[in-house]
């Protein structure tokens, strides 16, 4: 049964005039009007909204999913073809420094970072020799001291270091022309000979992330076969 209304200000019946799904106007003949929710439509219509949008967020949601497992599936893939590629240029006699170039530049590529830098050592302390992403003059010249700063620590614990936002972390030390403002996670893999630090692989993103378990194991895998080119004999 249809509610009845009467005018706030006079008191005569009020006549209900449908706006839309979800409300009406209340016009009165003194010329006073107000608007109503319609309650029972309310009712009858919310759980169908409802129950429309529950499935177009699982549809989304399962898209977003299937998209996922696709770009995961690809990154493998990616990830052991490179493998494949850098072991038969090391098998091959590829020239160390081409070959540390090839395998930073492969890595960066498949990561999607935004540099991706190679420091070996010597002595007590560590010289970038390849710098994807870096500025080229900058290659040969910038040494960090063992310990020193989030790649120098990695060499001295001998642990793979990941950082979410470097610009947060008080390890981080900034290096002019690398470790710009712009950059936020980072990932440091020692290259070890035995118990021997030979290197450290540094890899950095524009954006925070967290490397997920295959791509530690990709760079853990790269790693290794850096340590297999940096200590074999000849070219």
């Amino acid at each position: 049964m249809e509610k009845l209304i009467h005018c706030r200000k006079c008191g005569k019946l009020m006549k209900r005039e449908i706006v839309d799904g979800w409300k009406a106007k209340l016009v009165c003949s003194c010329g006073f009007s107000d608007f109503e929710l319609i309650s029972g439509v309310t009712r009858s219509l919310a759980p169908k909204l409802i129950k429309a949008k529950k499935r177009e967020l699982t549809a989304v949601s399962k898209d977003i999913e299937l998209e996922f497992e696709y770009s995961k599936s690809e990154r493998e893939k990616n990830e052991l073809a490179c493998i494949s590629e850098v072991t038969f240029l090391l098998a091959g006699g590829e020239k160390k420094e081409e070959l540390n170039k090839t395998i930073m530049s492969r890595v960066c590529k498949i990561l999607n970072a935004t540099t991706a830098s190679l420091y070996i050592a010597e002595n007590d302390s560590l010289l970038l020799t390849v710098g994807i992403g870096i500025k080229d003059d900058l290659v040969g010249k910038i040494k960090l001291k063992i310990g020193e700063g989030i790649t120098g620590l990695a060499a001295e614990n001998r642990e793979l270091i990941i950082v979410e936002d470097i610009s947060l972390d008080d390890r981080s030390k900034r290096i002019d022309g690398i470790d710009e403002g712009s950059l936020k996670a980072m990932i440091a893999m020692p290259v070890l000979a035995g118990n021997e630090v030979v290197g450290v692989m540094n890899i950095k993103s524009s954006s925070k992330r967290i490397f997920v378990e295959d791509e530690i194991f990709f760079i853990s895998t790269m790693a290794n076969i850096l340590s297999l080119n940096i200590n074999r004999l000849g070219n």
